[in-house]
């Protein structure tokens, strides 16, 4: 092969390698927006998440404080019984 047909070559291979890096950097360019998008509403949710999370935790204290005053009130009740 000449240096000629190759040097021809080598100039298509990178024109079709420039054409296709490019469909990669528009498909890239559309995925951003779509992923800050995502980041956006992950982080509004994870907000939300910690959110319900500190209200669970309030209402398990309230329910075990409710159940020991319950014991406390039930020994009490029983203690007349036993004696």
């Amino acid at each position: 092969m000449s240096i000629a047909k190759t040097l021809e070559q080598i100039k298509r291979t990178l024109i079709s390698m420039d054409r296709r890096l490019e469909v990669h950097v528009d498909l890239l360019a559309a995925t951003v927006p779509a992923l800050q998008r995502q980041g956006e509403v992950l982080g509004r949710n994870t907000a939300a998440l910690e959110r319900h999370t500190t209200v669970l935790e309030r209402q398990v204290e309230r329910s075990n404080m409710l159940t020991q005053a319950v014991l406390r009130a039930l020994e009490r009740w029983d203690e007349p019984r036993r004696s």
